[in-house]
């Protein structure tokens, strides 16, 4: 018997953009945009999850930006303290951003008003491609869209190895994209249909990609 052909399907998602060029007011000032745009934000109730900073945290090194850059105008301090602390606020920045594309997916009707509202910048991006188990690099860069072999609710997981996993959140439906991965690093995926009380499912098998 002929095998059957996989479904073509046309994926629309919302990418969470973090715009951080500029000089480094801009930056500080997209900072406190996104700190309070989720102050009391409903979409990101609090505590947050522990791999991401606090709202605490993320204010307080907001602070010490703030107090860093305004000695060096003074020209009472340096501009490696400064950039130590741009750098800790960026890097809050990136590990938030994937808080809020995780809410995004979760709510593909409400994505755009959802990353908004969290003071991040969006991008549409269309991918074409057979509803099979794949991974491929979008146009934004460390950006892959996973796809899942059958519809419904999946969970995915990602490795450098095939040893060390790590366990992406789940989603309703049978494709996820997975932000701020490392271009140029090599990275495997896998998926699974989340398991029902009749049934269970195993892993599928690894897809190996190079994030671009």
């Amino acid at each position: 018997m002929a095998a059957t052909a996989s479904a073509i399907v046309i994926i629309r998602h919302v990418v969470v953009v973090l715009k951080w060029k500029g000089q480094i007011d801009e930056k500080i000032s997209k900072a406190h945009k996104v700190r309070d745009k989720l102050t009391g934000n409903s979409s990101f109730p609090l505590p947050w999850t522990s791999n991401l900073p606090t709202l605490v945290t993320f204010s307080a090194d907001i602070t010490l930006l703030d107090n860093a850059q305004a000695a060096v105008k003074a020209k009472t301090g340096t501009t490696l303290a400064r950039n130590t602390a741009l750098e800790n606020v960026h890097g809050d920045l990136r590990k938030i951003q994937t808080m809020v594309q995780t809410a995004a997916d979760n709510n593909p009707k409400n994505a755009e008003d959802i990353t908004k509202n969290a003071g991040f910048d969006f991008k549409i991006i269309n991918i074409k491609q057979k509803q099979k188990n794949d991974a491929r690099n979008t146009d934004v860069s460390g950006t892959v869209m996973l796809t899942a072999d059958g519809q419904g609710a999946h969970e995915w997981q990602m490795s450098p190895d095939q040893k060390t996993i790590t366990n992406l959140p789940a989603t309703k439906q049978a494709h996820t994209l997975v932000s701020g991965l490392t271009p140029g690093q090599q990275y495997y995926f896998r998926n699974k249909k989340i398991p029902t009380k009749k049934q269970q499912f195993d892993w599928s098998d690894w897809k190996q990609l190079i994030a671009q």
